[in-house]
């Protein structure tokens, strides 16, 4: 009787862990495929300020990822003409298109807000990431 409880109980473990590992690659793989990538976004840079190896003036831009193809990501910042922060829609655009490579890291949620990460511990400050409203990534820059 010993022996059909402990057959029992390794059996049911090895099934609990082969339907745990199986659930977690599923969950993995379809967190990736699924991506959220393109949405557009309005940000305010308040200072000159450096963007992988492009240097940005402080002023209002819409931000939105362009993707080629799943490696090749860039940032294209068109700079607005209107500084009004509480009526993004109104703000026009001009031709003054700057674009960025990126590198886009999954995230597993919805960001609920857009944000922009600046790091000013050198000389220049620099923006490390943007995330926008909606993506479930982040766009990570480099020098």
């Amino acid at each position: 009787m010993r022996q059909r409880t402990a057959i029992a109980t390794k059996w049911l473990f090895l099934m609990l862990t082969l339907a745990l590992t199986l659930g977690t690659a599923t969950v993995a793989s379809s967190s990736v495929a699924d991506m959220k990538v393109g949405k557009k976004a309005y940000v305010i840079l308040p200072e000159n300020v450096r963007v992988g190896n492009v240097l940005l003036q402080g002023r209002r831009y819409m931000v939105q990822c362009d993707h080629k193809s799943a490696e090749e990501h860039e940032m294209v910042f068109r700079r607005m003409t209107k500084q009004n922060p509480y009526y993004p829609r109104g703000a026009q655009g001009t031709d003054d298109v700057t674009r960025v490579p990126c590198h886009v890291h999954p995230l597993y949620v919805k960001n609920d807000q857009t944000a922009v990460y600046i790091n000013k511990d050198g000389a220049q400050p620099s923006v490390s990431k943007i995330v926008v409203r909606g993506e479930n990534v982040e766009h990570r820059f480099t020098e």
